[in-house]
């Protein structure tokens, strides 16, 4: 399933999906959402719907960068820096001097509270792309829907609750594309579409400036370890005949 939308300011946001953002940011850039089914995931069931920056310990952030030359890609795993707070702090790749030059942190739950991104290469590049890969935090991240269809009566996945659409990015007006994919679903069931276990945005034209930066990402936790769904035996028969059809194939071939 694939959704887009895009999003120009919070008054806007908030006008048409009706939702009350907190201590929020406005969002100047142009974001564009988009949502794809991807490699289905699965899990026994949601914690709750309340996570903060310290529940997300593990989760693997990437960060490709064009540092005046070349892209560049820095990668980390989230970890808890207290008790409601966490982030993921990445060392410059050679060539690229000292310092911490990427960090990413959450203080207090998601819902509630803007992340803060700090984008500091060797005073030079731009940020091209930031992926979140929720798997290895057992974090999935929560959306409302282009029409609202999972927020407010129908909050979607069981314990979810309701999710927030991306926005952020106040202080710079380019395009950013924020792609939620590999959808969550819980046991057997069929996922519902508003949970999603990776996250990533682009960032268009030349990148995203060197710049202090907030925006807003609703995350949940699985109760379980998040592994890949199996396939429907429907789906295992299919494949079964389309091996049996090649297995066929071959052989008429070699008898030729």
């Amino acid at each position: 399933m694939k959704q887009t939308t895009s999003i120009r300011n919070s008054v806007l946001l908030a006008a048409i999906f009706g939702l009350g953002l907190g201590s929020g940011v406005a969002s100047a850039a142009v974001i564009t959402q988009v949502t794809n089914l991807g490699a289905i995931q699965t899990t026994s069931g949601l914690t709750g719907f309340t996570t903060t920056g310290a529940n997300m310990d593990g989760m693997l952030i990437t960060a490709t960068y064009f540092n005046g030359s070349a892209l560049q890609t820095l990668s980390g795993n989230w970890s808890d820096i207290g008790a409601s707070s966490g982030g993921v702090t990445l060392a410059s790749q050679p060539g690229g001097g000292d310092g911490n030059d990427f960090t990413l942190k959450l203080f207090g739950d998601s819902f509630n509270n803007a992340w803060n991104l700090n984008f500091d290469v060797a005073g030079r590049g731009s940020l091209r792309s930031l992926l979140f890969d929720g798997v290895p935090g057992n974090t999935v991240f929560d959306i409302c829907g282009n029409n609202n269809q999972w927020c407010g009566g129908n909050t979607g996945t069981p314990g979810s609750a309701n999710g927030l659409n991306f926005s952020g990015f106040s202080n710079t007006n380019i395009a950013i594309t924020a792609t939620y994919f590999d959808a969550l679903a819980i046991g057997n069931a069929s996922p519902v579409g508003d949970v999603f276990t990776k996250f990533k945005l682009d960032f268009g034209g030349n990148g995203l400036a060197q710049n202090a930066y907030q925006f807003n990402l609703d995350t949940d936790n699985a109760k379980t370890t998040i592994v890949p769904a199996v396939p429907e035996p429907a789906s295992m028969s299919l494949l079964g005949l389309g091996l049996a059809g090649l297995g066929a194939l071959r052989r008429r071939k070699q008898s030729v």
